[in-house]
């Protein structure tokens, strides 16, 4: 389970491919589902994809000294 009060959701996770995660959340006390595909291009940068409510394409990167 992740979240805080109503947008707490039980969350399914798992690597399809070891570059591709899939997350997919059931609300708990909303009924609200979200799924969200995280695909990793290297090291250092991914780019996630989310999709509830809205509908969210995000590119992240990662930097660690």
């Amino acid at each position: 389970a992740e979240g805080v009060g109503d947008d707490t959701q039980v969350s399914l996770t798992g690597y399809i491919t070891p570059d591709l995660y899939l997350r997919y959340g059931v609300g708990v006390f909303t009924p609200v589902n979200k799924l969200t595909l995280r695909y990793q291009l290297n090291r250092r940068f991914y780019i996630e994809a989310s999709s509830a409510l809205d509908r969210a394409i995000d590119m992240f990167y990662n930097w660690r000294f």
